[in-house]
């Protein structure tokens, strides 16, 4: 380009700048929101139609287009092969067909997700119930954890399996709250805070939205997780600070989040 057409793309640009109105704002956003929904179904479609040729076993050579004239480039690789080549983790290549209908060859709504979520835990738990009522009382599945032993239990209440334990409040207060007797009265950790932490992290990992959100969270940073250790007891810290903060005023939750994560950062560089 030479030196008369840059300075009139300059000038043009500049113009469209000086033109500028909420209106351009708008509607250019919407014509990139436009292209990432695009890119988002394309992706979900290629992923989808990858892992139905290299995922499985028995992989579908017949569905390669006679116009391939070295068909021995397509055999032997594999959806993980392929993940690597196009430069995505497998996990993200999962989640993109997950959100995918192929049927009606569109994305999942975010209602639709969350049925399917919803519709998935009650039927793993309907499988753990069979299990563990028929022969097989320590029957879990893989990857289960504490967090999901939880949350099945309460899946057995809220379906009429398991009576929740009554307790008679004049035995408490008659002993006092067990829980809190080893927690002082004053200080910066009495039982009422840590107590309202416990909760907060329970509603945000192990019910509805939360549970998914911290699930994705996991997936998504697990990889970073020091070997040796349990990838939970890395990424429930985030939760417990969270819960912390969240007790603050609303209007103050931003700043004290900048403040402890410098504390956390000097704290890691070993200047406190």
């Amino acid at each position: 380009m030479d030196e008369s057409k840059a300075v009139e793309k300059k000038e043009k640009s500049e113009a469209l700048t000086m033109q500028a109105s909420y209106k351009n704002f708008v509607e250019y956003g919407k014509v990139l929101i436009g292209r990432i929904e695009r890119n988002q179904l394309e992706l979900a479609r290629l992923c989808y139609r990858a892992n139905q040729e290299f995922g499985g076993q028995g992989k579908r050579n017949d569905l390669v287009s006679a116009n391939l004239s070295h068909v021995g480039q397509v055999e032997g690789h594999t959806f993980r092969d392929f993940c690597a080549d196009i430069g995505i983790g497998k996990s993200t290549a999962y989640r993109a067909i997950a959100a995918y209908n192929a049927a009606e060859d569109r994305l999942y709504t975010k209602e639709e997700m969350k049925e399917m979520v919803a519709e998935a835990w009650d039927s793993l738990c309907r499988d753990i119930h069979h299990h563990r009522t028929h022969g097989e009382p320590d029957w879990k599945p893989e990857k289960w954890n504490d967090t999901l032993e939880f949350r099945y239990e309460e899946w057995l209440e809220a379906h009429g399996y398991k009576k929740r334990m009554a307790v008679d409040p004049s035995i408490l207060s008659s002993i006092g709250n067990p829980a809190a007797m080893d927690y002082p009265v004053a200080g910066p950790f009495t039982f009422d805070f840590i107590d309202s932490i416990g909760h907060y992290c329970v509603e945000e990992t192990t019910r509805g939205e939360g549970a998914v959100s911290y699930f994705n969270m996991c997936e998504r940073w697990k990889s970073r997780v020091p070997k040796g250790i349990e990838p939970n007891r890395v990424l429930r810290i985030p939760v417990l600070v969270k819960g912390a903060i969240a007790q603050l005023p609303k209007e103050a939750r931003k700043e004290a989040t900048i403040l402890v994560t410098n504390i956390l950062r000097d704290y890691v560089e070993g200047e406190v």
